[in-house]
């Protein structure tokens, strides 16, 4: 059986936990007798090597890069149909792939899935990562303006957004979104909570699976990092060390974090550090990266920054903090970074919605605390400072939980076959 796996990005070239976790899910099959996997990553051209829109990465036999013509943000299609239908028919006839798992929509569009099948595709499944289909705001449901939360969508509240877009457009566009994804045979939704807001948005239910993502193979093998962290941060023998790890913008609330650090007392900020590990700062905002760069600053005794990171240097690095805080005040879905940490054993302070909430079991494997909240976050780190909260390690059996989520994997496959 032969499966494309389509990532809208590289993880070694685009840092984002939906790329990671199809990259683990195609290491993964790779291990199964009978299965033949090819992982696809869209890329910019100049990221290919050459003058043409396909090429293998590093030289690698399965695994490709594609540059699929402009895409439509609004309307999540291709700009140039034709020019997507050539390549499309030209990938099919290459692998003659039985299953294509598309890891998301972006760049390349929804009438991807369709063509697909027009060259005899046998089934199409599609992991569902975050709330693209529903909310053109970089499918995070929260407001334009205020990042307030939203809890549904509908065509005059998306308009008022965006007021430059009628509401007719969102009506037509809604329509348009649910006809090309009827052609996705399964759905995946790595939590229960996103299944639950496309059902309310109108997907059936029986066509949603929820299974996690699949962590890395190899994932708590690696031995060494290639950052300095010891030797860098601010660490004091005593400090609890809470470390924050993933991309930096403003759905993800790391401003949370900082900010939190003002609402607390010098003799509770004497027992503690805070390290972020992140990346693309420098492609947020003027306005945001001032602020983020100014409650750094502002703290620079208690925070130490990083940059990006390697994807094989996280178990390590997770193991050289005391708590992970996943401070988003966005739903999220499944957070690679709660597996990550479960896998490790360290505890997780996390906001208290959306599928950070269904992920983080309070008083368990961690706490919540009231999503966009700086004084809830620092009352909870008081707390645990104080040891008042209490969380023993426990490392999750993360090779039990992969090979249950792969065999959930190959069962939808060979359903389609």
């Amino acid at each position: 059986m032969k499966i494309l796996i389509l990532s809208h990005g590289h993880p070694e070239l685009s840092m984002g936990g939906a790329e990671r976790a199809a990259y683990s899910l195609f290491l993964h099959l790779k291990s199964v007798p009978g299965v033949d996997p090819i992982f696809i990553a869209r890329a910019e051209p100049s990221q290919i090597g050459h003058d043409g829109w396909f090429g293998a990465f590093r030289g690698k036999k399965d695994e490709f890069l594609w540059a699929p013509p402009p895409f439509d943000w609004f309307r999540i299609v291709s700009l140039q149909h034709d020019i997507l239908q050539n390549q499309i028919e030209v990938i099919a006839d290459r692998f003659r792939p039985d299953i294509v798992h598309f890891h998301h929509y972006f760049f390349f569009g929804l009438e991807a899935f369709g063509l697909f099948k027009k060259c005899g595709t046998k089934g199409v499944v599609l992991t569902l990562h975050e709330f693209g289909f529903i909310c053109v705001h970089n499918g995070q449901m929260v407001k334009t303006n205020s990042l307030r939360l939203c809890y549904a969508a509908s065509s005059a509240e998306c308009s008022s957004c965006f007021p430059e877009i009628s509401s007719g457009k969102f009506f037509l566009r809604e329509k348009l979104i649910k006809s090309l994804s009827s052609c996705v045979d399964k759905f995946i939704s790595p939590s229960r909570f996103l299944k639950e807001r496309y059902t309310f948005w109108g997907l059936a239910a029986e066509r949603i699976q929820v299974t996690e993502n699949l962590l890395p193979p190899n994932f708590n093998s690696s031995t060494s990092t290639s950052l300095s962290f010891e030797k860098s941060s601010n660490s004091k023998r005593g400090r609890i060390r809470f470390g924050y790890f993933g991309q930096i913008n403003p759905y993800k609330g790391a401003n949370v974090l900082l900010d939190s650090l003002k609402h607390l007392s010098d003799e509770i900020s004497d027992k503690l550090e805070i390290v972020i590990f992140g990346a693309r700062l420098e492609e947020q905002k003027p306005e945001f990266r001032a602020l983020l760069e100014e409650q750094i600053k502002h703290s620079s005794s208690r925070v130490s920054f990083f940059g990006p990171y390697r994807n094989e240097d996280v178990p390590n690095l997770l193991r050289k903090v005391d708590w992970m805080v996943i401070p988003s005040i966005w739903w999220e879905n499944s957070p690679v970074v709660i597996q990550e940490a479960k896998a490790v054993g360290i505890p997780i302070l996390a906001s208290n919605i959306g599928g950070m909430a269904e992920k983080v079991t309070e008083g368990t494997d961690g706490i919540h605390f009231l999503a966009g909240s700086a004084i809830d976050c620092a009352s909870k780190i008081e707390q645990i400072v104080l040891g008042e909260v209490v969380i023993a390690p426990t490392k999750v059996q993360m090779s039990r939980d992969n090979d249950k989520s792969l065999v959930e994997h190959l069962d939808v496959y060979r359903a389609l076959h």
